[in-house]
């Protein structure tokens, strides 16, 4: 997903909804973001079960460097089976946010600086 800001106005949004996942007792998304410029908005990644509105596991806000950053989030969701939903909301004409190379692991992600044998 890329959200070019150029061409949106502030508080435009751009939603990314996964395929609907079976219930678990742990998995790990990894993804790469890309949040650059100096009106940058927000990113967030909501959890979404039944028709609930969702609840936010992840979200990042503002200038982020003209690099690509990794993120991991560990959900669980024992009794439903879940969506995923990744929201980009404009914050002006020169900031862009893009996503890349989404994964998933079973299992919870490893703690910061925790060493995983691939």
């Amino acid at each position: 997903m890329y959200v070019d800001a150029s061409s949106r106005k502030r508080g435009d949004k751009a939603r990314l909804l996964t395929p609907l996942m079976p219930k678990t007792s742990g998995k790990c998304f990894e993804f790469w973001y890309h949040m650059y410029g100096s009106a940058v908005g927000s990113f967030k990644l909501y959890k979404k079960t039944g028709s609930s509105v969702g609840v936010r596991i992840w979200s990042q806000s503002r200038n982020q460097g003209d690099e690509w950053l990794a993120a991991q989030v560990s959900v669980w969701s024992p009794l439903q089976a879940f969506r995923l939903s990744f929201e980009a909301t404009v914050g002006g004409s020169t900031g862009d946010i893009a996503i890349d190379d989404v994964q998933i692991f079973d299992g919870r992600c490893a703690a910061p600086g925790m060493y995983i044998e691939i």
